[in-house]
């Protein structure tokens, strides 16, 4: 079930409140005519820190006129409130503008074979509710939808004000995705999920705008806005919850290629002939370090599953030689299909998500440092590797953050088209 969640919020978005210096758009509003595609940059820029009119109107190139046509309409509509006087810059000190964080909502979702991660936050990142639902074995798309559209029903249930002023439901979908179309191409562990049209189903369920992202990207997302990932701008994140997947951002922007299909590091292949996947082939990544080896090895181990990475990562460390075993292979097959993605990209940072992040920070020291003996000196040298900072929300929010962008898709978000000088 869901549960309230304290107004404590998130990191927030790069700037500081004390800088002195406006924020900068990459576009120029004067371009486009669309009113309320200048409206939520607007917003956008006022994520970063509260600001003035005059501010907002250097940062989008419109005219102080405009900017306060638009300002009066953003105030009337409950999404942006005056929070008084800022500093003087040597004048009449300026009224400073914020969003209203309860103005509008954002629900996001994430799901995997057998559960589903689900919250609501506001304007400025703070989650008002969340909730996760488990059941016992895959299901069907049809059994997994429900469980979908009966999860954003019970999140918005929790006030009666959440559905009326919400913008829309993100989906952090597991496998091959066309996150244009709305669609799950193909993910092995859902039993028939082949072609999904997951966007419209639900749409027409909640009756709410529904967009769509591949999970581990939407896991990159929400890292690069509020965890791990904050000021960088080239990095890579791995993990998942029942296979092994990446996302690649360079630029501030996810990678995607020309079939949506970048990142599937867990299906490349680590020994041809090997053991099988559940992609039906042999020999992939995943089969040696995704979520079903270590699985398999706490059942060799005669642990319990839901004892996960990390109880498998502490017995290496207390040095018991099949522990130790089995976490130095993981690490070492990771660091080589790391170290060409490394070469590939020259990232700043590698984040390690979903159950490579259960496994505890000594997985990221290990891997970190076996980059360091396997990938080009320079590339190496300049790479980190840490655990996500955003734990089991870190999907979820990732989703409500795609809402967002595609509601204004010709604008880049704070990861790249705003640049705070």
């Amino acid at each position: 079930m869901s549960r309230r969640e304290p107004a404590h919020g998130l990191p927030g978005p790069v700037g500081r409140p004390g800088a002195r210096a406006a924020p900068r758009l990459a576009v120029d509003l004067n371009l486009t005519t669309h009113r309320a595609y200048k409206k939520r940059c607007l917003l956008e820029l006022l994520a970063g820190r509260p600001l003035s009119r005059h501010d907002l109107a250097l940062a989008t190139n419109l005219s102080d006129s405009t900017v306060a046509i638009l300002v009066d309409e953003l105030i009337e509509e409950g999404l942006v409130t005056e929070i008084g006087p800022g500093p003087s810059r040597g004048g009449r000190r300026p009224i400073l503008l914020d969003l209203c964080p309860d103005g509008a909502f954002l629900v996001g979702l994430e799901f995997a074979a057998t559960a589903c991660y689900g919250l609501v936050r506001d304007l400025k990142g703070r989650v008002v509710a969340r909730l996760e639902r488990r059941w016992p074995t895959p299901r069907g798309p049809d059994t997994v939808l429900t469980h979908l559209a009966e999860a954003v029903e019970e999140l918005l249930a929790a006030d009666p004000v959440l559905r009326a002023r919400t913008l829309g439901v993100g989906v952090g979908v597991p496998g091959l995705v066309d996150w244009e179309a709305g669609i799950g191409r193909y993910y092995p562990h859902i039993p028939d999920w082949r072609e999904v049209p997951v966007a419209s189903i639900l749409q027409a369920r909640l009756g709410l705008p529904v967009f769509v992202e591949q999970n581990i990207r939407a896991v990159a997302l929400a890292e690069l806005r509020w965890g791990a990932g904050r000021g960088h701008q080239t990095l890579v994140c791995l993990g998942g919850r029942n296979g092994l997947g990446a996302a690649v951002v360079v630029g501030g922007e996810l990678v995607r290629g020309v079939g949506a299909a970048a990142g599937e590091i867990g299906h490349i292949t680590a020994e041809p002939g090997g053991p099988p996947c559940s992609c039906g082939r042999r020999g992939c990544l995943e089969a040696y370090v995704g979520p079903g080896a270590w699985q398999a090895e706490l059942r060799a181990r005669h642990l319990p599953e839901a004892a996960g990475p990390a109880a498998l990562w502490a017995a290496a460390e207390a040095g018991e030689a099949q522990a130790v075993a089995f976490c130095r292979g993981v690490v070492g097959r990771l660091a080589a299909a790391v170290s060409h993605v490394v070469g590939l990209l020259n990232p700043s940072l590698v984040i390690l998500a979903g159950y490579l992040a259960a496994a505890g920070p000594g997985l990221a020291r290990e891997l970190e440092a076996a980059l360091r003996d396997l990938a080009l000196p320079g590339p190496a040298q300049q790479v980190r590797v840490v655990q996500g900072q955003l734990g089991e929300a870190a999907g979820a929010l990732g989703a409500a953050d795609v809402v967002w962008r595609r509601l204004a898709p010709e604008y880049r978000t704070l990861s790249g088209g705003v640049s705070w000088r």
